[in-house]
């Protein structure tokens, strides 16, 4: 089946509609609705705190729990945008089997309803770095690559991940939510980089998501231009990433509209 051009205005348009329906429908049944998007990081980084507020806390110059919520609000990102991208296909399977239209777009308008919730973390982050007196300078601007790239890696991971639940493993959404709670804590969410072992770094370093994190912390808490040679590792990282997702997804796209 030939799909038109993924950039045409009509394939735009249904973005949209996907879109706006799946934020409508998100949260709608719960009391607290789009808040939910501002207590699970802020949760997640007040137990962090309070946990380790006395062991690590102490040896930081810069507002501890500032540095907590800048990781969790970044993985967080990631965690739920790629556990829900999992059956993003599967729970659209009537519509992805009886009607023509590009594949990837349900995997986009799901993308682009956690980006949203994404930017309102991120005005969380606005808010605490000005009533703590950490500032907001002019390095914010290089938030807006930075949010490409993060979108990019995620992306990847979601074509990938939509693809293998489909086909190959429907019991993949567990396994991805064991695989998240054991990588969070190889990266650096609540501790610094010089805690990880000598033999373990380059491990932890490797990670896309670290270099996120890290980049992150540059220039919300730190206000420094991160070096050209980090923002080309990250790029490459996270462009990669997406090609092979895409390129798989893509490949496999006839066989998973069968089996959906």
């Amino acid at each position: 089946m030939k799909n038109s051009n993924l950039f045409s205005k009509k394939n735009f348009n249904l973005l949209k509609e996907f879109t706006i329906a799946k934020f409508k429908r998100k949260d709608q049944a719960t009391f607290f609705g789009f808040l939910w998007s501002f207590f699970s990081p802020l949760i997640m980084t007040n137990i962090l705190f309070f946990l380790f507020k006395n062991q690590i806390g102490q040896a930081f110059n810069i507002n501890f729990f500032l540095y907590i919520l800048i990781g969790a609000v970044n993985w967080n990102f990631f965690v739920v945008a790629t556990g829900f991208g999992i059956t993003a296909i599967f729970s659209n399977g009537m519509m992805v089997k009886n009607v023509a239209f590009p594949k990837e777009l349900v995997i986009f308008s799901d993308l682009l309803v956690y980006t949203i919730e994404y930017f309102l973390e991120l005005a969380l982050i606005f808010l605490f770095m000005f009533f703590t007196g950490n500032g907001i300078s002019w390095h914010v601007i290089f938030l807006l690559p930075l949010i490409f790239m993060e979108i990019l890696l995620i992306a990847g991971a979601m074509f990938f991940l939509s693809c293998i639940y489909v086909i190959y493993a429907r019991d993949l959404n567990h396994v991805w939510n064991m695989a998240t709670r054991m990588l969070f804590f190889l990266v650096p969410v609540f501790y610094p980089l010089s805690m990880v072992p000598p033999n373990m770094k380059w491990f932890v370093l490797a990670n896309p998501m670290t270099q996120i994190i890290i980049f992150s912390r540059d220039v919300l808490l730190y206000h420094r231009v991160p070096t050209l040679s980090h923002f080309m590792i990250i790029f490459c990282l996270c462009a990669v990433f997406f090609m092979m997702g895409y390129s798989f997804f893509k490949r496999h796209e006839f066989k998973m509209v069968e089996t959906v």
